[in-house]
Parts: structure tokens; sequence; C-alpha cells
């Protein structure tokens, strides 16, 4: 579980310097990384919400192969 989150922690901040730097260059660019930091400005305002979601979508993914191979 750790390493989950490890591995969200450093995609979140890939994510926010590519789309920082992209930007800069292009309007497509522009409207990218405008588009993931309203994104990730409501991850940062409600980290609790996402993080629920992403264990939901676990647990259900989870729930799915046991149904599956059952």
């Amino acid at each position: 579980m750790l390493r989950i989150i490890i591995f969200f922690f450093i995609l979140y901040y890939i994510i926010r310097i590519t789309t920082y730097e992209s930007s800069k260059d292009t309007p497509a660019g522009e409207f990218l990384g405008k588009s993931i930091g309203k994104v990730l400005y409501a991850i940062e305002k409600h980290p609790i919400f996402f993080a629920g979601i992403i264990i939901g979508m676990g647990i259900g993914a989870t729930l799915g192969i046991i149904a599956y191979n059952n």
C-alpha cells in the first residue's frame, strides 16, 4: 500500500512539472496545463476524497477479479 502511495506522489509531481513546462510553449499545452492544473488543485484541496475514490476503485477491481475467477 505504501508503494502505491509513493508511486502516485511521484506521478503527481512528474505530471505537475511536465504540464508546467509544456504550458509555456503552445496554446494546446497551455490548455492541457490549465485543465490538469485544476484537477491537481482539487486533489490538493480534498486529498481524502480522491484517496477514497482510488481505494474504492482498487476494492472494486479486486472484487471483480474474485467474482470473475469464481
